[in-house]
Formats: C-alpha cells, structure tokens, sequence
C-alpha cells in the first residue's frame, strides 16, 4: 500500500469511526421475524466434522491489518471502514487499526492482474499451509465472487483470525461494496450468510438487499451476540432461550 493510500484509508477510518450512531430501541422490531432471522443466521459452523452449528464470536479485540491496493475505488475503502465501523458501535467489541500484531488482515487486490497470487506468503499467514492457501486462492479465482473470506478458531469456537480478500478489479462497485460490508459482517459472528439469500431478512446478509451498511437487524443481532451471557460454542438449544429472554426484556 503506497503512503498516499495509507494516508487515505486512515483518515477514513477516523472519520467512521466518529460518525457511529447508537442502535434503534429493540421495539420497533417485530421480535418474532427477528427471532427467526437469529435462527437462521445466527448460528455457524467452524468447521468441524458436523452439522450443528454454534455461536460463533470474538472473546477478545479485533486488530486488523488494511493494505489496499492502489487501484482501489474510495467508495470500497469507505464501505470497509464504515461497516467496521458499524460493527463495533452494535457489537461494542474494541477494533484496533496498525498495530504491529494483528489478527485480522483486509486485503484488496485485483484478482484478474495477479493480485492474489502476488500477495500468496501473506496470506498463507492464516493457513496450516501454503498449499491450503493457494487452493484458497484458486476456488476463489473460479467463483467470480468479489470477496472471500477465512475465519479461523479456537478451541472454544471463539473467532481467533480473519482474512477478508475484495477484488478491486471488479467494475461493478456497488457489488464490491456491498460484498465487503457482507463479509465484515461474518467476521464479526453474523453465521451462515449464504442462507439469507432464499430468505427475504432486512440484512446485509442477503444479497438481494445488496445493502452497503449493516441494517437494524444486523445491529441488533451483533448487540445481542456479545452480551456477557452469550458465549461462543452455545448451540441454537443453549443460545436461543438466553437470546429470546433479552429480546423480550425479560
């Protein structure tokens, strides 16, 4: 990243991060709808050799890494930062930028020019090899999707790395930028996305919606997900009677 774009991508995360708002009271949701959408999304797998899924978030704070190629649109430099942004307002989750040791890296690369394959040793980072790596990067070259994303955890199921790829090579901006609010969004715990797309959830989730910002819905769901009483490794058994209990009020 040159130090023009540094210099860019630090002022706009200055200027989202003080542009957060506080989330909407929780009864100008339908709790029912919501509640189903927290069924649905809420719950993800880390990769283990079953189907149940889990709660899945972070236990400590997230430190990322921004390194955006030259070519990349300010308006997705903005989407990144703002979404972080909204994320960590909701979440109340502490995010710190340029630390020397990060466990989260953004990286936006154009994809047809090589952009991946260039920057293969970093992210091999957030592999066991660097043949898991460059498969990584195969199957996302053949997808034709705008972003990609590997999230690694431990043995709690707390979220421990991120890895979030967006290709600046895209034409279609408005597709990258809401790719890149999407994929934040799942880093911070929002579970399994691709369900959303056979479901009509007022979410950034939903690639119908093609929304650039977290709605209301994904708001009040990260507010929810890192409450002290929800803990990462919760089933939807465990988690979803604690969860109906705050919604409610109760």
């Amino acid at each position: 990243m040159t130090r023009r774009m540094e210099a860019m991508v630090r002022a706009l995360v200055v200027v989202a991060l003080a542009s957060g708002c506080p989330l909407r009271p929780a009864s100008a949701q339908n709790d029912d709808a919501f509640l189903q959408f927290v069924r649905d999304i809420g719950f993800g797998n880390p990769g283990s050799n079953t189907d149940t899924k889990y709660i899945l978030k972070w236990a400590k704070p997230v430190t990322v890494e921004l390194s955006f190629s030259a070519r990349t649109p300010t308006k997705v430099v903005t989407s990144v930062a703002n979404a972080f942004d909204e994320a960590q307002q909701a979440s109340g989750l502490p995010v710190q930028y340029f630390r020397e040791k990060f466990n989260t890296m953004i990286l936006a690369a154009d994809w047809k020019a090589g952009g991946l394959e260039k920057s293969a040793d970093t992210i091999a980072q957030f592999f066991k090899t660097k043949a898991d790596a460059s498969e990584f990067i195969s199957f996302n070259r053949r997808t034709g999707k705008s972003c990609a994303s590997r999230i690694a955890f431990d043995e709690a199921n707390n979220i421990a790395q991120g890895l979030i790829l967006i290709d600046v090579g895209d034409a279609d901006v408005a597709r990258v930028m809401h790719c890149s609010a999407r994929t934040v969004a799942g880093l911070f715990g929002l579970g399994a996305l691709s369900i959303a797309d056979d479901k009509p959830y007022p979410s950034v989730a939903n690639n119908a919606l093609a929304t650039a910002n977290l709605t209301e819905y994904d708001k009040r769901f990260l507010h929810l997900l890192y409450s002290p009483s929800i803990r990462s490794g919760m089933t939807e058994a465990q988690g979803m009677p604690i969860i109906r209990s705050l919604v409610q009020g109760r």
